[in-house]
């Protein structure tokens, strides 16, 4: 589509979609993305669930659909013909030739054939019920419903007639079939609509053709008249037009003209014109008029497919768009996984986790291959891009991983040998081409058998089984039938039929029919003739597979096979044309053609013997329609076919040869040669090999995103392969002779090898602003890390001081510049060590440090460094803000290598010269070789003994240690002794027999490239090294990434000159990688790339520069757009300036360039380095901007390096060549190589071969003056480039291991007993991270860390529960490092310990700020032995609000978090503990000790209870000493205590006054009630609840208060009962800012507080006795009051378990409890405390006896509980039983009754355990309607003494199924009908989920429910809605059921209803059906 075509507009509807978020979003832009692969824009952009669910209904009716239309199709192969419906057994007249087809009865034929018509209709009408307003009526559509009524008419009238609705033979419905077929077949609607839309156009050609026939007619009749030619051919009109015709198809020719030609020879030139005129001329160009009409239609498809895919594109980028943080609408990475995921369950189903794992990994590859700018986000553009690669047919993109058995060790070895081919001695040998040789003996056997069968005379016997020629070939046949299996086993059956499509097709199918063949011909003994003689035909054809092999053939199969769409099209059109012309020929011609008819006696027809060729049944039919489109004789069949009817038939004839030959055969042959050029051009440009699946693969741009992000849909080897890509191999240990190799997901395996080589490497341990750490820092990339700099250039700018933390030279570099750029900043320089650049010659460093003070620079050098800043600012005399940059730091990785002994004290591998690993001594003396000198070692991690120079990372011989271990190599492996090469003693290298290696005199260090690269300096009279660092990979890895993998210059070196291919070699290893050689091992030598050079011409064209560019995949089009270079510059830059050359390299084409930088240095006049700069920008006051490179020389081809820096130097500056070799000596040199994709030219890979040269001239020299010199002035070159002398920029880099290793030693600190690498993590810690410091305090050395510890808190099943590390038990915790806060080192524990996401961590973690504490803890340090450790701890508390899988929640499941890389991730076990199990570890200062006098304002410790909302002080813990008695425990802890009655009446009395507050309330009622003191009396803070005792004493006073609001309704009790109060006591409201709740929070406060009428509850407390008068108007009664509020206080108390009683002699039995027996249940308890030892509780004793009884009637002869009727939880005989004894014996007083009511809202209201928040239960937790439910819930209970207990429960269920939102349709009825009604009242929501789940359940659990929740536990009481079920007991009461089913309903109602369907079925196994139970509930 065109870069200028307009977006579309889109309707309202898609813009408002445009911010939904909803599933139904995603699943919508899914059909738009379906519907742009088909060009359309039919869909509603309002569409509903309910349109979608049909959309992908109809989807998977699409192979029903098609398998519907072609069998409605075959009905004429196997119907009665038409003929034949008035004739019974007309076929088998004598004579009568047909196919013979066994025929179906007409009924039979009829009924199919109305079954399909009914299909088909409902297919229609499903499609416009599926696009709704969007479906669009047009003529196809209505000629399609015309058509199906038609024939479901002609079908219905011939079940009772059946010659149908048109009298005679002739039956619409056969000849509306094909047209039904057309009307239903997409493709070829649009093929008939551009036929007819083009037949406007040629039309007229076509009545020229007629005109020119009639014309020549006219003609013959005058010429020919009473001629014998007149009399035979032209002897009327009829006939002559017969003759023409026939002679227009040349079908007669030369017959027509034998009689006049022998009359007269100049007839001849008549016949010849006609032939001319109407045959060669007109007919072709009716041949070019009806393809350009029809391509011309055609183009116009295209483009209105276009567009209407742009516009689908465009609604599905609305519905996916979200706004990005500049304010764009593009596509977030989450929002793309989730679409991504649909997309694939659209286009192939739901699959298993395993499945949705590779969709999600391939969605994440994806995201990032479109995500090119890093910015988070997909745009407009790249979805476009996407949409476009995922709906292209010629593409196969796998959306399904590989089997699992193609992972499995065989599996594996299978996929191996499929893709890399079979291992012989000289190579390997594909897999294909072994195929192909077995199909080669196939053809040869087979040829053999058949030689032998023609010698037998044609023998059947010789191709029997008896024949040794059948048995080789079911060999071949047996290999290549498990070549077909084993593929399909471990690629899957879908991979290997899309891929190489032709060939694999080909393969199922023959293969398969071969294996059934040969298995049928050896059952019977005597096989039949066909059945052998097809097996042979079915081999012979097998040698199609070897076309590939043939180069003319190969290209022609290859084009065939692009031409299949084409074929498939048009092909099936003239099918259609055949078939209506078949079904018309039926009913015209059935029954005519007989062999025995006179009327063809004197017809050629009779005289051929034609008789076969009749219409007589369907197949019989379509053979004589080939016959007559081949043409030749035609015209005799057709005279026979008009001798039985009339002449009229040639009407028939006449029109099918136009249908066929004129117009559709025509446009197939145009079609198939404009293709066949295109293709053939393609193929040529490519040299393919044949692969029909390979082929679409290779038809894009190889530079563009498009080919390289199609290229990684259609790749998923590495998705596919988890072991050696995703999860390499790892060596865990290294031993002398074998390796210790761990497999993922198998054991760990043990490799032996003759050689092992060790690569090593070493992090940079300082800030990566500098140079790439390793470390996931936010400066890794090279936008961010720029961006930083500029920052920090910004900040420095401000400031008036800089402090520069080591002097190595990465320390002297960063001075150097900023002395250079900032001279009014003050710089100090501060190291440990005593002089700069301590690991440099003595001279290096006193130029440096000279120059530095001669700048201005401060040197701190020598002295101890503080860790804290403040405290190292004032060690360094640095006053005022200053800010500090770290420019130091190293640490080893080298521990593989610790087992061998080979390492000294700093961590680094010792070896000799020889590169072979040694044994070090205890004094770090030189020991011997290890493993007998069979492991070697190299890398800047390596200490090579015996030299003077140190290596460090900055600097080492990279190629010069791999040439010395591979010479070595190859000496050992032939048998001869080491060294054959070894470094020299000075440090430098040494030549050894044929090796030329370096003696560098000098070495130069620079820090000229970006990056932090740097580079080994080379003699300039010696062969130029390829020493590097082995540094930051063009990937923008370090030496921390792997050797092996990565292709590091160290390892790449020594793979190119030993060719080693590394068994198993561990990949992507963090800090080292090991190479292990396996037996035999011997070195081959060293092969050089595949890349071939392309040559161009001198005066290539540029059209043939970029033709040229074609050829090779190159893009052309994106040439001069954007940054990239525009044709005409590449065309010169290639062609005419030969500045960079082209290379094909594995069929692509890659760009080289070679360039040299030079470096042109001199001495200054005050002995200062100063180099040449270009001035890039003269500034407003004069000042010249420099550039930071020096003189850039782009080598041309043919030149060398050298060359072109002579001839430039000469052209630039007028140097002579003579002048340049006598004054410009190359003092040193550099080489490097790298490969990406250049900016200006992101079309092709490039190849930078970069040359830097350093060359010192003097100063003084007057021949220098085009230089600038002896002045060191401004200077301009000949191309009027300005130019200038500028100082020289230097770095420097340094490691403080040996300062840390110094000051531990001085504090006699052992570093000898520290575990091994403590002393790297230590450095690291201190230097790097800088997130500890050292101070020696009063003589010892004392480590300071900041720590930060985070308890995470949330609610499992209503339990206080804290996460904590399952070994330990400790909290989350992570060290600060500097500058951090503790909020910011909070979150990153979060994200880095847990992993959490940012929109998580905002969403759902909340911060307590309150519990927020600070402490220090002083200890030895475990980690590092004898160091004195002070820890800084920030503690914090923070709630989870909403589950998380990865938490484990909402579950509570244990789990393991792995952070941190490869080898040194840290593997972390959670576990979630209840809260009353963790008390101690917290520490009692943490949640006890604060009485009454603290919250009113004492200044005590504050209370940290690891939650995020407020609780109330706990009291005082209550200390008993009888343990083994529990009544005189309570007796004991009551003892001495007493009711403060005068503050009890204060809150009683005064709780409606306004003055009164909830303060003063609060205070009155934990001073009144002494029984609250018993929640502190347990020994573990355990209760029978599951919560902890505080959280139970918060619930008691939420409960008093809920009594205080509802009290207070017509006052501000309202507002405190939803909103809470806030830390003044005071009501809140919507808009308090503290404190903070989250969005949902509100919305459901400001739900309830708007909706729920509180009027009801009102009439409760009136009902209750708790207000006179009326509760507006009325007071309320003190005494009732009370009575309430000691019931609150003490009616939870027997939760806690050392306070349960025990039954007494003296009141035993007691409610089913024998004496001697704990009573476990609270409320029991509770009621045999308040009966039988009342005196212990002295608010109940104290109360008046009236108010005592109400008291115990509610709470303990009630025995009634609302929640088990609410939610439907008990059976009636359990919840109702003693409640109607007790109002069948009047005890049950109507205000009892109420007051119990009242009890029960204020004990729910207060269920969480934090009373000032409101009441959260009942306004976070209920829906607003299910509150009203509870408080409407006790009408039932009314009727309870007119009705039996299963009756009321019935009523009720009843009343809550009625009320259901939304309705939930009649009521049960029957079996499962009390169970259905009892779980939608338990799940409290998702009722519609439950009651789905409830019937897709297993028979047998189904039953299981059904009939445990249908029990009631009552003699002779059944449901009347369900059947009765025996009055066997017991009936049991499953607790918390309703808990499960509303935790669990909303995600997995299947799974909750299992599980509670296993409970009561594993009890039923404990207590079977027993008569005598049936009235107990358990």
């Amino acid at each position: 589509m065109s870069e200028a075509m307009p977006k579309p507009v889109l309707p309202p509807a898609a813009l408002e979609r445009r911010q939904e978020t909803s599933e139904l979003a995603i699943h919508c832009a899914v059909v738009w993305v379906n519907k742009a692969a088909k060009g359309s824009s039919q869909w509603s952009d309002t569409c509903c669930e309910r349109q979608l669910a049909q959309y992908r209904f109809r989807k998977r009716l699409k192979t029903l659909n098609v398998l519907v239309k072609y069998v409605y199709m075959a009905l004429a192969l196997f119907e009665t013909p038409s003929w034949c419906l008035v004739e019974p057994f007309c076929l088998e007249r004598e004579g009568m030739y047909s196919w013979n087809f066994p025929l179906m009865p007409f009924q039979v034929s009829n009924t199919l054939e109305i079954l399909c018509l009914l299909y088909l209709a409902q297919v229609c009408w499903r499609r416009r019920r599926t696009l709704g307003e969007a479906a669009k009526n047009s003529g196809w559509h209505i000629f399609r419903a015309v058509l199906i009524l038609v024939a479901l008419t002609d079908c219905a009238v011939a079940i009772f007639n059946t010659i149908g609705i048109v009298p005679g033979s002739f039956r619409l419905c056969r000849l509306c079939r094909p047209l039904i077929f057309m009307c239903h077949t997409k493709f070829i609607r649009l093929t008939l609509n551009r036929l007819g839309s083009a037949f406007l156009e040629f039309w007229t050609v076509l009545a020229s053709l007629a005109l020119c026939v009639i014309f020549f007619v006219w003609l013959a009749i005058v010429i020919f008249a009473r001629s014998t030619e007149g009399q035979h051919h032209f002897s009327n009109w009829f006939a002559s037009l017969a003759s023409l015709w026939i002679l227009f198809t040349t079908a007669n020719f030369p017959d027509v003209m034998i009689d006049s030609y022998k009359e007269s020879r100049a007839s001849f030139c008549f016949f010849f014109v006609y032939l001319v005129i109407s045959l060669y001329l007109l007919n072709n160009i009716l041949l070019a008029s009806v393809y350009d009409a029809y391509k011309e239609k055609l183009r116009e498809q295209l483009r209105d497919f276009d567009e209407q895919k742009a516009v689908a594109i465009e609604r599905a980028f609305c519905l996916l768009a979200e706004e990005e943080p500049e304010g764009a609408q593009a596509i977030g990475l989450q929002r793309w996984m989730t679409f991504f995921a649909a997309y694939c369950e659209h286009a192939v189903g739901p699959g298993s986790s395993r499945d949705d794992h590779f969709i999600r990994q391939r969605a994440f590859e994806t995201f990032q291959a479109l995500d090119s700018d890093g910015s988070g986000y997909i745009s407009h553009e790249e979805f476009q891009l996407v949409v476009h690669s995922l709906s292209d047919p010629k593409i196969y993109i796998p959306l399904r991983p590989i089997p699992q058995v193609g992972n499995t060790c065989w599996g594996r070895s299978v996929r191996i040998v499929m893709q890399k081919g079979v291992k012989l001695p000289g190579g390997r040998m594909p897999w294909w081409m072994v195929v192909d040789l077995v199909v080669l003996l196939e053809i040869l056997f087979a040829f053999a058998q058949t030689c032998k069968f023609v010698e037998g005379h044609f023998d059947d016997g010789r191709l029997m089984p008896s024949c040794v020629w059948f048995w080789l070939l079911t060999l071949t046949t047996l290999f290549l039938f498990a070549d077909v299996v084993l593929q399909m086993i471990t690629f899957g059956p879908e991979r290997y039929w899309n891929n190489q499509r032709l060939r694999h097709r080909f393969d199922v199918f023959s293969i398969s029919l071969l294996v059934g063949f040969e298995i049928a011909a050896c059952i019977p003994a005597c096989p039949p003739d066909f059945l052998l003689r097809t097996l042979l035909m079915l081999h012979i054809s097998r040698a199609v597979c070897l076309v590939q092999h043939i180069k003319p053939l190969r290209y022609l199969v290859a084009m065939v096979a692009h031409l299949v769409p084409v074929y498939h099209q048009l092909g099936l059109l003239l099918f259609l044309v055949y078939y209506i012309f078949a079904t018309l020929g039926i009913q015209l011609f059935g029954g005519l053609i007989y062999e025995g008819n006179e009327a063809l006696a004197p017809t050629g027809f009779a005289a051929g013997e034609y008789w076969p060729l009749n219409f007589n049944d369907f197949p019989s039919g379509m053979v004589t329609l080939f016959v007559l489109m081949v043409v030749n004789n035609w015209f005799v069949v057709a005279d026979g076919f008009m001798a039985v009817t009339d002449d009229s038939a040639a009407v028939f004839f006449v029109l099918f040869f136009v249908c066929a030959n004129l117009v559709v055969l025509n446009i197939l042959i145009a079609l198939i040669l404009d293709s066949s050029a295109t293709v053939q051009d393609q193929l040529q440009a490519r040299a393919l090999h044949w692969q029909d699946g390979d082929a679409p693969q290779r038809s894009f741009s190889q530079g563009g995103r498009e080919f390289l992000l199609r290229r990684l849909l259609m790749n998923d080897e590495r998705l596919d392969t988890p072991h050696a890509e995703r999860n390499p191999d790892r060596v865990t240990q290294l031993g002398e002779s074998s390796a210790q190799v761990e497999i993922p997901g198998e054991s760990t395996v043990a490799v032996e090898f003759d050689f092992a080589v060790v690569a090593v490497g070493s992090q940079y341990a300082g800030t990566s602003l500098w140079k790439v750490t390793g470390a996931e820092s936010p400066e890794l990339s090279l936008e961010k890390r720029q961006e930083a700099l500029a920052q920090l250039r910004q900040g420095l700018a401000q400031l008036r001081c800089a402090v520069l933390l080591g002097a190595g030279l990465v320390g002297v570099e960063l001075a150097a510049e900023l002395a250079h750029h900032f001279p009014e900043l003050r710089l100090v320089l501060a190291d440990r060590a005593q002089s700069v650049l301590p690991n440099l010659p003595k001279d290096a460093q006193d130029y440096a440090q000279s120059w530095l003070q001669d700048h201005g620079v401060e040197l701190r050098l020598g002295q101890e460094l503080p860790q804290e800043e403040t405290a190292l600012l004032a060690a360094l005399d640095v006053a005022g803000e200053a800010r500090v940059l770290p420019c130091a730091g190293l640490r080893f990785a080298c521990r593989l290598a610790e087992s061998l002994g080979c390492l000294d004290q700093r961590g680094q591998v010792c070896t000799n010269r020889a590169m072979q690993c040694i044994q070090m001594g205890e004094k770090e003396l030189q020991g011997p070789p290890c493993a007998g000198g069979r492991i070697f070692a190299l890398g800047d991690c390596v200490s090579v003994q015996g030299t003077e120079m140190q290596f460090t990372k900055d600097i080492y011989p990279a190629e010069a240690m791999a040439e010395v271990v591979v010479a070595n190599l190859r000496r050992l492996s032939s048998g001869g002794e080491v060294p054959a090469t070894e470094l020299a003693g000075d440090g430098h290298l040494a030549a050894r027999d044929d090796l030329v290696l370096l003696r560098p005199q000098r070495l130069h260090l620079r820090h000229e490239w970006p990056g932090g690269d740097h580079w080994v300096a080379g003699h300039a009279a010696e062969t130029p090294s390829r020493g590097h660092k082995d540094g930051p990979t063009a990937a923008g890895r370090n030496v921390g990434q792997p050797c092996v993998a990565t292709g590091t210059p160290l390892v790449r070196a020594f793979q190119r000159r030993a060719n080693v291919t590394s068994f198993r070699a561990p990949k992507h290893l963090k800090k080292y990688s090991i190479s292990i050689l396996p037996s035999g091992w011997v070195d081959q030598g060293w092969r050089p790339g595949s890349a071939k050079k392309v040559e161009v011409r001198d005066d290539m064209t540029i059209h043939e520069f970029s033709a040229l560019l074609q050829r090779y995949h190159v893009d052309t089009s994106r040439l001069g757009k954007g940054e990239v270079k525009s044709l005409f510059t590449f065309h010169r830059e290639v062609v005419e300036d030969k500045r960079s050359q082209l290379f094909e390299v594995n069929g692509f084409l890659e760009r080289r360039v070679e360039r040299v930088v030079v470096i042109v240095v001199a001495k200054s006049s005050d002995d200062k380095d100063l180099v040449i700069r270009n001035a890039v920008d003269v500034m407003p006051d004069q000042r010249m901007a420099w550039a930071k490179q020096g003189i850039a020389i782009t080598v041309p081809d043919g030149s060398t390096w050298k060359q072109a820096l002579r001839m430039q130097m000469s052209q630039r500056f007028g140097l002579a060549q003579e002048v340049q070799e006598r004054l410009l000596p190359i003092e040193a040199n550099w080489f490097r190589e790298e490969r990406k994709l250049s900016h200006s030219l992101p079309l092709m890979q490039t190849t930078y071969r970069i040359h830097k040269v350093r060359i010192r001239v003097s100063p003084d020299r007057d021949e220098l003056r085009s230089l600038g010199l002896p002045g060191m002035c401004t200077f301009a070159a000949k191309d009027r480039s300005h130019w200038a002398w500028v100082s020289a920029e230097a770095g420097v880099q340094s490691t403080n291991s040996e300062v840390l290793t110094k000051l531990l030693k001085d504090n006699n600190i052992k570093l000898d007993e520290w575990p091994h690498g403590s002393f790297a993590d230590l450095l690291t810690e201190v230097y790097e991270k800088q997130a500890s410091t050292l101070r020696v305090i009063k003589g010892e050395l004392i480590r300071h860390l900041r720590v930060i510890k985070v308890w995470l808190v949330t609610e499992i099943l209503g339990v206080t529960h804290l996460l904590v590390t399952k070994l330990k038990d400790r909290p989350i915790c992570m060290s600060l490092e500097k500058g951090m806060t503790w909020e910011q080192a909070l979150d990153q524990a979060l994200s880095i310990r847990l992993g959490l996401e940012e929109s998580f961590k905002r969403k759902s973690i909340i911060v307590d700020k309150n519990s927020k504490q600070f402490f220090q803890e002083i200890e030895y340090s475990l980690s590092y032995p004898g160091l004195k450790t002070a820890y800084h701890i920030h503690e914090v508390t923070c709630r989870v609000a909403d589950p998380h899988t990865l938490l484990g929640l909402p579950e509570g499941n244990d789990f393991v978090i792995s952070h941190g890389a490869t080898e040194d991730s840290v593997t972390m076990h959670y576990t979630w503990q209840p809260f009353q199990a963790q008390a101690r570890l917290i520490g009692r200062r943490k949640c006890l000790k604060m009485t009454l006098m603290d919250i009113t304002g004492a200044t005590v410790e504050e209370l940290n209870l690891p939650a995020s909302k407020r609780q109330l002080p706990l009291p005082e813990p209550m200390v008993f000493s009888v343990k083994d008695e529990p009544n005189s425990r309570l007796k004991e802890l009551m003892r001495g205590r007493a009711t403060n009655w005068e503050r009890a009446w204060h809150a009683a009395t005064h709780i409606c006054d306004p003055e009164y507050s909830l303060k003063d309330y609060c205070e009155d009622c934990v001073a009144s009630f002494p029984e609250l003191q018993l929640f502190m009396a347990t020994e573990n803070e355990a209760t029978s609840s599951g919560r902890s005792a505080a959280d139970e004493y918060q619930r008691t006073l939420g409960a008093l208060f809920a009594v205080y609001w509802l009290m207070r309704l017509h006052g501000d009790g309202l507002q405190s009962f939803v909103y809470g109060v806030g830390t003044d006591w005071k009501p809140l409201t919507s808009m308090s800012e503290s404190p903070t709740r989250s969005t949902d929070d509100l919305k459901k406060r400001q739900t309830f507080y708007s909706k729920v009428d509180m009027a009801q509850i009102g009439k409760i407390l009136v009902s209750a006795g708790l207000f006179q008068g009326g509760f507006c108007n009325g007071a309320n009664d003190p005494e009732r009051t009370l009575a309430l509020l000691v019931l609150t206080a003490i009616h939870d108390i027997m939760k806690v378990n050392s306070l349960l009683p025990v039954v007494t002699e003296q009141s035993g039995p007691f409610e089913k409890h024998q004496v001697g027996e704990v009573i476990y249940n609270h409320d029991t308890a509770l009621g045999y405390v308040l009966q039988c030892m009342p005196e212990v509780l002295p608010s109940y004793a104290g109360l008046p006896e009236a108010q005592r009884e109400s008291v115990k009637f509610t709470q303990f002869d009630m025995e009634f509980n609302l929640g088990w009727l609410v939610q439907a939880e008990a059976p009636p005989g359990m919840l109702f039983n003693r409640f109607k004894r007790i109002i069948r014996q009047g005890r049950a007083k109507s205000s009892d009754v109420a007051l119990y009511l009242v009890h029960w809202l204020t004990d729910l209201a207060g269920a969480e355990p934090y009373p000032q928040e409101g009441a959260e239960k009942f306004v976070l937790k209920f829906p607003p309607n299910l509150f009203v439910s509870f408080l409407s819930s006790f009408h039932c209970v009314t009727f309870l003494s007119t009705k039996s207990e299963t009756e009321v429960m019935e009523d009720y269920l009843r009343w809550r199924w009625a009320m259901s939102e939304p309705p939930l349709g009649p009521m049960p009825q029957g079996e499962g009908a009390i169970a259905q009604m009892r779980l939608v009242v338990m799940a409290q929501g998702h009722s519609h989920k439950v009651l789905q789940a409830y019937w897709n359940l297993p028979s047998e659990v189904r039953k299981v429910l059904s009939l445990e929740l249908t029990r009631t536990a009552r003699k002779g009481q059944f449901f009347d809605l369900a059947p009765s079920v025996g009055e066997g007991g017991p009936a049991f009461l499953i607790y918390y059921a309703p808990a499960l089913m509303q935790r669990n309903c909303g995600t997995d109602p299947e799974g909750a209803l299992a599980v509670l369907g296993e409970i009561l079925r594993q009890a039923r196994g404990l207590w079977p059906l027993q008569e005598r139970m049936r009235l107990t509930t358990l």
